[in-house]
Order: structure tokens, then C-alpha cells, then sequence
């Protein structure tokens, strides 16, 4: 399997306030260049017609993705 580099961007504001609960926001951007990539998978071989058959099979993995979080702070 070729090599291969992922690269993520994380943002992240915090409010707090003394009177009111606190809230945290985050927004994580995953495979920002939108890579094509496979990070692992396996090999299958069996004889069949007295021919030795051997298959690849790889797990692609996702394109261009996000993902938003809120957390409340008491």
C-alpha cells in the first residue's frame, strides 16, 4: 500500500461567564485536501480449478469530512 499524509484542523472557542453556565465550541475539519487514501485491508488466497487465486482487498477512508461539538461548562 502506497504511504500516504492526512493533515486536520481543529478550532476551538471557550465563553465563560461567572453568572451563567460556560459553553465550549469545536469544529474539527478531517482530511482537509480531500486525500485518497487506504489505511489497511487483507489478502484472501484459495485453489480453484488447480489454479492458485490470491485477492487484495483494501478500507478506504473518508474524504473531506467535519465535525461540530458543544460542550456546557457548569
Amino acid at each position: 500500500m502506497p504511504s500516504y499524509i492526512v493533515s486536520d484542523i481543529r478550532f476551538s472557542y471557550e465563553i465563560l461567564k461567572s453568572k451563567i453556565p460556560g459553553f465550549k465550541f469545536n469544529v474539527l475539519l478531517n482530511n482537509i485536501f480531500n486525500t485518497l487514501y487506504v489505511s489497511n485491508g487483507y489478502t484472501y488466497g484459495y485453489i480453484y480449478d488447480n489454479s492458485r487465486i490470491r485477492e487484495n482487498f483494501y478500507f478506504p477512508q473518508a474524504g473531506f469530512n467535519l465535525v461540530g461539538q458543544l460542550t456546557l461548562i457548569f
